[in-house]
């Protein structure tokens, strides 16, 4: 029974609304794992110049190629293991989640949610409201790094050219 209460404290230390409202991010975050989709990824690098990325995932795959032209790089994708790594990450740098408004993203509703990890770490996350799925992210890293991904679900298929 002792080594239970420590885990008790620091759920009781949590305000409320911070858990409901990671909860919805959590479940969007698990959900888009659990989803096979493109993400088209820009990250701004600090002090100038940017990395373009397109991730695909689909059938237990992971296909990545850093621009147009470039070679996929494919490796295995194992969802339950990702699920796993990123709640170890939430757990390990305390995140924090708000609401942040509402848009329409290309036709579809989403609530947005900005989240904050120890470390320096935030997050926009855009989650439509129908699917419960993850839209876009706006990162900012603690470098001075900016990433935004924009994520489609629909018809994925592994790139005809890797």
């Amino acid at each position: 029974m002792r080594t239970i209460w420590p885990a008790l404290l620091a759920l009781a230390a949590l305000p409320a609304a911070a858990g409901e409202d990671c909860a919805a991010v959590d479940a969007a975050t698990v959900r888009e794992i659990a989803t096979p989709r493109r993400t088209e990824v820009r990250l701004t690098k600090t002090g100038g110049g940017d990395i373009a990325m397109t991730i695909v995932i689909t059938g237990g795959k992971w296909y990545r190629r850093d621009g147009p032209g470039a070679a996929w790089e494919v490796s295995g994708f194992d969802p339950a293991k990702a699920k796993a790594d990123y709640r170890k990450l939430v757990a390990d740098r305390h995140q924090t989640c708000r609401p942040d408004g509402s848009e329409t993203l290309d036709g579809v509703a989403a609530d947005i949610f900005m989240v904050r990890r120890d470390g320096g770490y935030s997050k926009r996350m855009w989650i439509a409201r129908g699917s419960g799925l993850p839209l876009r992210t706006e990162d900012d890293y603690a470098s001075g790094m900016h990433g935004v991904e924009v994520f489609d679900y629909a018809d994925v298929a592994p790139p005809v050219d890797h």
